[in-house]
């Protein structure tokens, strides 16, 4: 497979998986009446190959329904444990997907140098990973792509993101644990305001979280704009 083809198919590939997503949307008490039907061990195993297997093929979909339902199910910290484990397994193939089928084609058709990967190199292994991983705003999976496309290996990139990642989870999956079912019965937006209000360990942890991805952000900026002054 020539490197334009391997690019075109990964690109109707991340189409398709986007397309199911929102043809096939799933239902969070589908998800608990599953699990149920299974011995507690054996469910989190269970629910750790749904989360891999449907997350990849479906975007945009299963994988906040997992969460909640996993918050729910489990509690906040076995969830943890168990969306940590799913997105570590999720972040390899994602990685390798994108490291097989798109980098050649964007190092050889777009007006990237080689030390542009190797700088992104650079930078990935110190904040620029940190920062991006632990913000909440920006998906798991547009980081697993991205920096597949880089120059960056896998063991670096794993290694990298792996503290970030379970602190990430925690803090979401702690605060769906605490709402529970009342996250779909009002407004999201008041009903979590409304338990950080009634919680404040909860605020405080939430607070201390976004200092942590302030503080990284910052100091991934000032280091990439002192490493490119100085290249």
């Amino acid at each position: 497979m020539n490197k334009t083809l391997k690019f075109i198919t990964f690109l109707f590939l991340i189409g398709l998986f986007v397309f199911l997503g929102q043809r096939y949307p799933m239902d969070i008490d589908q998800v608990r009446t599953f699990l149920n039907r299974f011995p507690i061990i054996l469910s989190g195993i269970v629910f750790i190959a749904l989360y891999v297997v449907l997350t990849f093929f479906i975007w945009f979909g299963p994988k906040d329904i997992f969460r909640i339902s996993s918050a729910i199910f489990f509690g906040a910290y076995v969830s943890t444990v168990l969306v940590w484990i799913a997105e570590m397994v999720n972040a390899f193939v994602l990685f390798k997907f994108a490291r097989k089928f798109g980098r050649e084609f964007v190092e050889q058709h777009f007006p990237v140098k080689r030390k542009d990967f190797e700088n992104a190199q650079k930078d990935s292994t110190a904040f620029g990973v940190l920062a991006l991983r632990i913000n909440p705003m920006i998906s798991f999976r547009a980081i697993d792509l991205g920096f597949g496309l880089s120059n960056i290996s896998f063991k670096k990139y794993f290694f990298s993101i792996v503290g970030v990642t379970f602190l990430r989870i925690f803090w979401l999956q702690y605060i769906l644990a605490g709402l529970g079912d009342a996250f779909f019965n009002h407004s999201s937006t008041a009903v979590i305001m409304d338990y950080l209000l009634a919680n404040s360990h909860v605020l405080v942890y939430s607070a201390i979280y976004f200092l942590i991805v302030i503080v990284l952000s910052v100091t991934a900026v000032i280091l990439h704009a002192r490493r490119k002054t100085k290249g």
